[in-house]
């Protein structure tokens, strides 16, 4: 409980049976966040318990609940403050904790909603950075309230962009999403290989659903260390056991691949961040990458593997520091050749010059 003056604040979680059962003003904190909001699951047990919460409260009281306040924005269209903006007739008002000006540079103040409610905290660059860094659909849905219908959706064709020329100065990471024994509807194991410039734009080189056993998964590792020299190989590993993996990792560690956490993350939750990439325009693919185009164009009725590797990428993508270019045409063993002609010639030279100095 916190106390101030004649203000008196009872805290307590949502599975709390009694919390704040003796107050005339309700306060739901938080109800849906992006952690939960992606999840046919967690958007299910995040409405029972609100519905569990409101029919306890009923029964104390014997007769209406009070002043109940919801705070919280929604994430996704059937999540449950969606829910309630639609279908509880209850709710009188709903208050937008933000708007832009509109064309002509003017804000509409008699509008009653859409007003900016903490001008301490943003101000209105604030909202407009923010706008073009999440893409309007995922920034209407939080700041503007707008309940949008096809949030599962994570791309439109208008959305597709091509790269021409690849950076000269990038970071370079593979990630393969193996399929299990239990995907019979998703057989394919997704391949994703992008580079990454300083700027933070997303350079799809390599995206393909190939069906292989563990044996060719190191073959098809070993392909990618020697043509594409990645900087970084992640694999996931909850689809095999850990002797599987381990046995990968040992017998393979001249590979250099990492295994995949997801930190309890669903798999839907993690690909639906990858519509804020695409609509703000910062992935660019390759000619004639079919698969994925096909993959981001249907989600969710189509396989997840390559969508699901294309999404840790995107989380685990490190811009490099900018003014420092790689040379695309040398390998690393190349590198390291012309390194030693270069010691071998200067040790020559110091030999010369000790013989002449004797003499």
């Amino acid at each position: 409980m916190i106390e101030a003056g004649q203000v008196k604040f009872h805290v307590a979680s949502l599975e709390t049976r009694q919390v704040m059962r003796h107050y005339q003003v309700i306060i739901n904190d938080d109800l849906v966040n992006d952690e939960n909001a992606f999840s046919e699951v967690e958007r299910a047990n995040i409405s029972r318990k609100w519905k569990l919460q409101k029919s306890i409260l009923t029964k104390y009281r014997k007769f209406k609940v009070g002043t109940e306040i919801d705070i919280g924005t929604p994430y996704h269209h059937k999540d449950l403050m969606s829910h309630l903006m639609k279908n509880v007739n209850t709710y009188r008002k709903f208050i937008i904790p933000y708007a832009l000006p509109d064309e002509n540079g003017t804000l509409d103040l008699d509008r009653g909603i859409g007003i900016l409610t903490m001008p301490e905290m943003f101000c209105w660059e604030d909202f407009q950075e923010k706008r073009q860094e999440m893409g309007p659909s995922l920034f209407g849905t939080q700041y503007e309230l707008k309940v949008v219908d096809d949030l599962d959706r994570i791309c439109e064709e208008k959305w597709l962009r091509y790269w021409a020329v690849l950076p000269k100065n990038y970071q370079r990471i593979f990630v393969i999403d193996p399929s299990g024994v239990g995907d019979k509807e998703d057989p394919g194991t997704g391949v994703f290989g992008c580079d990454i410039d300083p700027a933070g734009y997303v350079y799809v080189i390599y995206a393909e659903e190939v069906s292989t056993t563990p044996y060719q998964l190191i073959k098809l590792l070993e392909q990618i260390r020697s043509q594409y020299d990645p900087d970084e190989i992640y694999m996931e590993k909850e689809k095999y056991s850990d002797t599987i993996a381990d046995t990968l990792q040992h017998l393979e560690s001249k590979l250099f691949f990492s295994f995949v956490e997801h930190k309890g993350r669903t798999k839907g939750y993690r690909i639906g961040r990858i519509k804020q990439f695409m609509e703000t325009g910062r992935v660019l693919l390759g000619r004639g990458q079919r698969t994925l185009e096909d993959r981001l164009l249907n989600h969710p009725d189509c396989p997840k593997h390559l969508l699901d590797a294309m999404a840790y990428a995107l989380e685990k993508m490190n811009p490099p520091k900018r003014n420092i270019e790689r040379d695309r045409n040398s390998s690393s063993e190349d590198d390291f050749e012309e390194e030693l002609k270069r010691a071998f010639v200067y040790r020559q030279e110091a030999e010369v010059m000790e013989n002449d100095s004797i003499f």
